[in-house]
């Protein structure tokens, strides 16, 4: 009756046989912005890195290096919606762009860049149905696993150690969530921090140096933005949100380390990382999207700044004259 249909949902037939039905047609992007964030003045405003597959890419990452922005971009094909995941890296001069499908695995993402800006490291599964933690070269698209993470169950990748030998990342355990740190060739985990996921969004920043890191947590329903050594030890209360005036939604760092940049709903603010008052950063976006943004991440320039966000919208949508007659006359 209508191939290349999912993403809905039945609301019913008409007694005269009319079929609706709901459609999420949502969109997400990703998009580049330049910022004074010394000011807070916004130099120019969100726009798509891209018009090809538009609302298909998301997960933006600045190369350490400058040179190179990757973002994750979705094929959908087939009636029942199969998904292929590749990987776009534009070049930050020229605006090329090349597409990159990891090689040998079922799947790939949430991926972090290596220091050397050689390698994409995330999380994914081998053909072999392993679990665990790869990196993904740039250029050839070919991947290799780490063996010190295989069965280890990572809800998402952090950061890389200063040296590049280490990763941070959050995961959960029965009834918590924490941060942890495992080597990337070798030894234990080591869990820094520990919390209720089902009164956190568990956002986790680690600071350019690998030094710091950055993270909100609820208490009694009053939000915090908390920093806390890299290697352990008690946070400290960066901002204290007012009650139900929300929390720190997505956050990043300043390619400096010298302040925290955080969203609280649809409007996005800065506080030094040494403590003292926040302010606010000019980001104007249409609708709803900036409240949907994610993924925030400074260019090493400390102007640019990428995130992907959501065009969330709602149709309803109806079949008519399809059935038998003898069917709705029923």
């Amino acid at each position: 009756m209508k191939p290349e249909l999912w993403r809905t949902t039945p609301l019913g037939f008409t007694r005269q046989g009319s079929y609706y039905y709901g459609v999420s047609p949502t969109m997400r992007n990703v998009y580049v912005a330049t910022l004074d964030v010394t000011t807070g003045k916004m130099l120019a405003a969100p726009a798509p890195v891209t018009q090809r597959l538009l609302g298909a890419n998301g997960h933006p990452a600045w190369s350490p290096d400058g040179r190179f922005l990757a973002y994750r971009s979705r094929r959908e094909h087939g009636s029942g919606g199969a998904v292929d995941r590749v990987f776009a890296i534009r070049s930050v001069e020229s605006g090329e762009t090349r597409e990159i499908a990891p090689k040998h695995l079922r799947g790939f993402g949430f991926a972090v860049w290596s220091r050397d800006s050689r390698y994409l490291v995330g999380i994914g599964r081998d053909e072999n149905g392993r679990q665990g933690v790869f990196k993904l070269d740039v250029q050839t698209g070919e991947t290799e696993g780490f063996e010190n993470f295989w069965g280890i169950d990572i809800a998402r990748p952090v950061g890389l150690s200063a040296d590049g030998s280490s990763l941070f990342y959050k995961a959960r355990l029965d009834s918590s969530a924490f941060i942890a740190v495992r080597g990337l060739e070798g030894g234990s985990s080591t869990v820094l921090y520990r919390w209720n996921p089902r009164t956190d969004t568990e956002t986790v920043a680690l600071s350019p140096d690998g030094g710091t890191l950055a993270f909100n947590r609820y208490d009694n329903g009053r939000g915090l933005l908390l920093v806390m050594p890299a290697s352990g030890g008690e946070p400290q209360v960066l901002v204290e949100f007012p009650p139900d005036g929300g929390g720190a939604g997505q956050i990043t760092w300043t390619p400096d380390g010298r302040n925290v940049v955080y969203r609280n709903d649809r409007e996005l603010w800065c506080v030094p990382a040494d403590g003292g008052e926040p302010w606010r950063l000019e980001l104007a976006m249409e609708g709803r999207m900036l409240g949907a943004s994610r993924n925030l991440g400074f260019h090493p320039d400390g102007r640019r700044i990428a995130f992907d966000a959501e065009d969330r919208q709602r149709e309803v949508w109806v079949m008519e004259n399809f059935l038998p007659s003898d069917e709705t006359e029923n």
